[in-house]
């Protein structure tokens, strides 16, 4: 896993997901979060997620610190359609992934 940058979308109808073994993007925690102004590094775990202990890092732009912890339905998959909010880049969730996520994020 690394970076994700627009590699795979959810391709899903947002209100049929199927959640065997993957993210339930209506069943997370945010573990911790980094934002500036445009950019917000999240780590989210989602308990049903069998890989990396369901843990996720993720890369959002346009949503405010405060709108983003009041979240109800995280998708931590690329998708284009609109219906949800959808990262912008994707890092394995370990201290390198989040190191590699703070530096794509000051570099940006």
């Amino acid at each position: 896993m690394g970076l994700g940058i627009g590699l795979s979308k959810c391709g899903c109808n947002c209100d049929n997901i199927k959640t065997t073994g993957n993210p339930d993007p209506k069943n997370f925690e945010i573990i911790k979060i980094h934002a500036t102004v445009n950019y917000i590094i999240a780590l989210i775990k989602y308990p049903n997620c069998t890989n990396y202990e369901g843990k996720k890092i993720l890369v959002f732009t346009g949503i405010t610190p405060s709108d983003f912890k009041r979240l109800s339905f995280i998708d931590p998959h690329f998708c284009d359609d609109g219906n949800h909010l959808s990262p912008v880049a994707r890092f394995e969730p370990t201290a390198r992934g989040w190191d590699m996520a703070t530096r794509f994020f000051n570099s940006i």
